[in-house]
């Protein structure tokens, strides 16, 4: 006889699995175009919602939820690369801000098409529309309780 599993523990089981799953996905599909890897990805569209006069590291570590360390990291290789800028805030010189380079720009239009369909076939195909919002409104809740 199997245990029936508490169903906090079943929500997370599945939450990290899915996630899995669906990260899995979109490196797959990303890395089968010769594009750069999902968090390069996840970098530049949050730059591209932001205001675009760029935004602080410190906005971004929250936003993408890694740790400041990896960010750095992160933000290097980037720039490396030519898709995004970091410069100086007038006044501090201590602080910076990252925005989009015109490449970054592009490579976030050439990446979408790509992203989008990798998205479709894990969610969208699964998931209609009002379960898909549910969803994400009960994550929201779950995420806003800690």
């Amino acid at each position: 006889m199997v245990a029936k599993m508490a169903p906090d523990i079943a929500v997370w089981l599945s939450t990290r699995h899915a996630h899995h799953v669906i990260e899995t996905r979109l490196e797959h599909a990303l890395k089968e175009t010769d594009l750069p890897p999902l968090a390069w990805h996840e970098l530049l569209m949050e730059l591209r919602r932001c205001d675009p006069k760029g935004m602080r590291p410190a906005a971004l570590e929250r936003r993408l939820s890694i740790p400041q360390y990896a960010l750095s990291r992160l933000l290097k290789r980037v720039a490396d690369a030519g898709l995004i800028e970091r410069r100086p805030l007038p006044g501090d010189r201590r602080a910076i801000e990252v925005l989009l380079t015109d490449d970054g720009r592009k490579m976030c239009h050439r990446a979408w098409p790509i992203f989008r369909a990798a998205l479709l076939s894990s969610i969208g195909l699964t998931l209609k529309d009002d379960d898909a919002q549910n969803l994400q409104g009960l994550l929201k809740e779950v995420a806003g309780a800690s």
